[in-house]
């Protein structure tokens, strides 16, 4: 549709000639006199239709008592007239204002409810507009506006004169017919009936339909029936009448995605000549929002305004704050300030009739005072606004919720950030925006239609909601079809620009979400359609989703600082593209990053690097999409030529239990799946426990050779069957993409045949990425020339410090410069790639993985928060290029293994810090085998480069003979060998080395 929409001259014309029309709005914004003011249109009629409870529900509705008027509206549906079929169309208004209250608080399986029960009523009863003896719908008084909106001074428009009462011919002419057929006797009357305000409720429900079902309102077939249901009475032609049906439609069409036609319907019945009628506000409304849904969404401002001037107009408060915010949306700078005289002054105005507009304008006011960089007055609206809403009488938690998200956003944008140990005013604000966005909203009345969440809370916000039906079609249709794969394609996306502008709740809600599920479907959706081409790219997506719902608002902190630190030439291209143009925000924080870096522990360091967070957390937080610069993508076939010849590249996904494999080798893209996990644990276990990693033997950590060959030559097989294995041989080199408790196995062990073939790591160099796109992306380019950090414990040697410091200085000694870590005085480890250029670090190094980024990287200063590993990824950061671990310790030597989730989530956030190259430990070995192999492959590192020093380096390892008494890992009957050598696995495959291509050194 919005394609259409684009493409449609007719609309487009439409839309800047709306906007042109409703421009003049801006000229406004001072406080004018008070004018007399006739009596409301919405007085509350004695014997009426809709009953006037329903008037006083809506009148406490408007005041922001949302739980009082949920029972006033429960109460008056009680009182709703019913016929032979059941409600009539008294009811449908009711249904309209109880579904708003229910999307208020968050419940929007609720409001749906209410609203399908309005729209069934109309359905119901089609025919009912031709009913109406529409010639008694005008009156010849003068309709003044709400004294309220003297804040449009010369703007308001005039009103339309409608009558509250039109006669409407009800129950069965045909009395004898009825009683022959033994239904009930209802016989024929002219009914007064408050027609206009039917239609306003379908109006109403048609509008918040479209709001809470988004891009899926038009997959139902209810809002076709309702517009079939409502057609222009044939021979209607008095023109008020036919304007506020097509006004009514106008809203339906909106609430079905049908946006160019709503946009077309705005142009002929938002006015009645110069005249505003009842149906004006929510069709401008309509409108606005479809106009924001476009590259044009600037057009939708003064749309969007007009459509607050004339509810206000009107007496219909409660649609000025939500056209004022969906306003607020689509501001540009030159528009902001006069939108911010305006707001204000609406909030002002609207404080004695009508205090649920006064919230909605005094946000929209804060988001344009910051828009426009007044913090201080942005500061006054929110305070105002939280004023209110802290009144017993005013409960209103969605805005409650938009209000949190201002409040972060202006913290950001006064100088706070993210916490890092402790809650920052952004985190403490954003916790009570997700309280409401996981559902946790109060529960409206005590019985009847407002007893909700009986069994636990569902999302309080649309694109989750969405999602949810999404997934529910997907699991019941299941994934491979059309239909099915367009949905959720279009939910594993993050929230676009549009998304942003119509509800940043909405999207930061989504952003957070870990959508991995979605993803996976598209994964198996692809693998079902032979689709081998999406599988790479899919596979990246479901890692690298993975690893951003760990982070701050999904990833998006994480997004903007590495836009900003990252240089051009390490950026995807899409990403480049796509930051052509880059925002105010990214700007200053890139010209931040060009000046020198002050000195290590100096004020202006500590200055420097509090004021690029919080402008990180600024631009995180702003409204609008952020390329995924880190960890970076795959984007298609090409990315996967920036490979080196002869490499293979061999991803793994689980999904569900199961396993699967994508190898790309020989320029071909391959899939199967694997053995289910669970079995495959099992056998990793038992290959684990015969190398010695997880041996219950104390005394005799050494197993048989011929038993773990065995093992591995069969664990092999149902990782990669025989018939992958001529794609794999015909490869130099292979790089891993494992997942789940395949980060605990070493590939270098798997067999190419049986027990007495070779191995994959004798005929190939192995080494790791934690996503696809970082196999092929460096992050940062090499730098070897700088010295070698060394950190140093008793690791070699745990029991023999004299030993560990002879086997530590001969890894010194072989360096042509080293620096000897913490240096005085001492440098966190975040800062040290201003001095170093690797970092090794000889200690036992241990991730929690139920707080995976807590630990420290280079352990002695593990006590200071901007040790941490989280504290690597924030400013004023300068990581070193390269971190090397030895002695990292993971759930492989648990009997159980783990999910890999400690190894997955420490290289990702390495290189999501700056770091290219990585070499940690599955399991720590220590001893003198350790120190052999980190010497030789440090003092090769500036000459050959990582790659080349690696294979040197193990090469060495497995020739030398070993002392059995100088490797901790040992017992005591393995120390009684009369021949050790480095060769035994135990010693060397337990490493990861995770580096991406060579590239040319800068």
């Amino acid at each position: 549709m919005l394609a259409k929409l684009k493409s449609d001259s007719a609309s487009n014309a439409c839309i800047r000639l709306l906007a042109s029309a409703c421009f003049a709005v801006f000229s406004v914004f001072n406080h004018c006199d008070a004018q007399v003011i006739a009596p409301g249109l919405d007085q509350a009629p004695s014997n009426s239709y809709p009953n006037a409870q329903y008037y006083l529900a809506l009148e406490i509705y408007r005041e922001g008592d949302l739980g009082t008027a949920a029972e006033a509206f429960d109460s008056a549906l009680g009182q709703c007239r019913k016929d032979i079929n059941g409600r009539w169309i008294d009811a449908i208004p009711v249904h309209a204002m109880l579904a708003e209250c229910f999307y208020q608080a968050g419940d929007l399986a609720a409001a749906s409810e209410q609203i399908d029960m309005a729209l069934a009523l109309a359905i119901r009863n089609r025919g009912w507009l031709s009913a109406l003896e529409w010639q008694d719908s005008t009156v010849a008084a003068i309709m003044t506006p709400d004294p309220a909106s003297a804040w449009a001074g010369t703007n308001l428009p005039a009103i339309v004169p409608l009558s509250d009462k039109v006669k409407m011919g009800t129950g069965n002419a045909d009395v004898a017919g009825q009683i022959q057929r033994g239904g009930v006797f209802e016989s024929f009357r002219l009914t007064s009936i408050d027609a206009v305000e039917i239609m306003r409720g379908i109006s109403i429900a048609s509008y918040r339909r479209r709001v809470i079902y988004g891009q899926l309102s038009n997959q139902t077939e209810i809002v076709a029936q309702s517009l079939d249901a409502t057609k222009i009475p044939s021979g209607l032609q008095l023109p008020i009448p036919r304007a506020l049906i097509v006004a009514m439609r106008g809203c339906e069409r909106f609430g079905g995605g049908e946006d160019a036609e709503t946009i077309v319907d705005v142009g002929k019945a938002a006015f009645i000549g110069n005249a505003a009628h009842p149906l004006s506000a929510m069709l401008l409304l309509s409108g606005a929002r479809a106009v924001a849904m476009t590259d044009k969404y600037v057009d939708a401002v003064p749309m969007a305004m007009q459509a607050a001037i004339t509810a206000s107009a009107l007496r219909q408060p409660e649609w000025v704050g939500e056209a004022m915010l969906v306003a607020a949306g689509c501001l540009d700078n030159k528009s902001a300030g006069a939108f911010l005289a305006s707001a204000n002054n609406a909030a002002g105005m609207h404080l004695r009739r009508g205090r649920v507009a006064s919230v909605g304008a005094l946000l929209a006011a804060c988001e344009a005072s910051l828009l426009v960089g007044d913090t201080g007055a942005a500061q006054v609206a929110l305070t105002q606004a939280a004023s209110l809403l802290q009144r017993r009488d005013m409960q209103q938690p969605r805005l409650a919720a938009h209000g949190e998200y201002l409040a972060a956003r202006a913290a950001a944008q006064t100088g706070a950030s993210f916490g890092l140990s402790e809650p920052s005013l952004i985190d403490q604000s954003l916790a009570r925006m997700f309280t409401f966005t996981a559902g946790n909203g109060p529960k409206l009345g005590r019985g009847g239609a407002n007893n909700r969440r009986p069994n636990g809370n569902t999302p309080a916000t649309p694109r989750l909601f969405q999602l949810g039906l999404v997934t529910a079609g997907a699991r019941s249709r299941g994934v491979g079809g059309k239909v099915v794969d367009e949905k959720v394609n279009l939910y594993a996306a993050d929230p676009t620009d549009a998304v942003w502008r119509a509800d940043p709740v909405d999207a930061i809600a989504y952003q957070v979400f870990d959508r991995s599920q979605s993803v996976a479907a598209q994964l198996v959706s692809a693998i079902k359609r032979n689709a081998t081409n999406e599988l790479l790219a899919l596979v990246d997506k479901l890692h690298r989703q993975r690893f951003l719902a760990t982070q701050s608002l999904g990833g998006r902190v994480l997004q903007a600082r590495r836009l900003a630190a990252t240089e051009n030439a390490l950026l995807t291209e899409p990403v480049a593209a796509a930051m052509a143009k880059p925002p105010a925000t990214l700007t200053e924080m890139v010209n931040i990053l060009a000046m020198p870096l002050p000195l290590p522990g100096s004020p202006e360091l500590a200055a420097r690097g509090e004021r690029l967070e919080s402008l990180a957390a600024l631009l995180a937080l702003q409204r609008g999409e952020l390329p995924g610069a880190s960890p970076p993508a795959i984007v298609g076939p090409s990315d996967l030529q920036r490979l080196p010849k002869n490499t293979a590249l061999l991803t793994f996904a689980e999904l569900d239990g199961t396993t699967i494999a994508v190898l790309f080798a020989k320029e071909k893209i391959k899939t199967w799946n694997v053995t289910p996990t669970k079995a495959v644990a099992g056998e990793i276990v038992k290959l684990l426990r015969e190398l010695g990693v997880s041996s219950n033997r104390s005394a005799e950590r050494l197993g048989d050779e011929t038993v773990w060959k065995k093992q591995s030559a069969a664990l092999r097989r149902k990782l990669i069957p025989d018939s992958y294995l001529e794609d794999l041989e015909s490869s130099e080199n292979l790089v891993v993409v494992p997942d789940g408790v395949l980060w605990y196995l070493p590939f270098e062990l798997l067999l190419l045949g049986d027990e007495n073939a070779d191995s994959l790591g004798d005929r190939m160099l192995i080494r790791y990425s934690p996503t696809p796109g970082l196999a092929v992306h460096p992050v940062a380019f090499p730098n070897f020339d700088r010295p070698t950090g060394l950190v140093s414990q008793l690791f070699f040697a745990p029991r023999d410090p004299e030993a560990n410091t002879q086997m530590m200085a001969q890894v010194r000694d072989a360096l042509k410069a080293s620096t000897t870590l913490p240096t005085d005085p001492p440098v966190i480890g975040a800062l040290l790639g201003e001095s170093i250029g690797p970092l090794a670090v000889f200690g036992i190094v241990s991730p929690n993985p139920a707080n995976p980024f807590a630990f420290s990287p280079t352990i002695y200063d593990a006590a200071d928060p901007f040790g941490s590993l989280a504290a690597w990824g924030r400013f004023p950061s300068r990581v070193p290029r390269s971190v090397f671990l030895p002695g990292f310790r993971t759930a492989a030597t648990s009997p159980t293994l783990g999910d890999g989730r400690e190894i997955f989530l420490t290289l990702t956030a390495l290189h999501c810090s700056g770091v290219r190259d990585v070499m940690l430990s599955r399991w720590a070995v220590g001893g003198e085998s350790t120190s052999l192999l980190m010497k030789e492959f440090l003092q090769e590192l500036s000459f050959e480069g990582i790659q080349p020093a690696w294979r040197r380096a193990i090469q060495a390892l497995r020739e030398s003979p070993l002392n059995p008494d100088a490797e901790p890992l040992l017992g005591a009957k393995d120390k009684e060998r009369e021949e050790l050598t480095g060769d035994h696995p135990l010693f060397w495959s337990g490493y990861i080395i995770d580096t991406p291509p060579e590239m040319v050194k800068k």
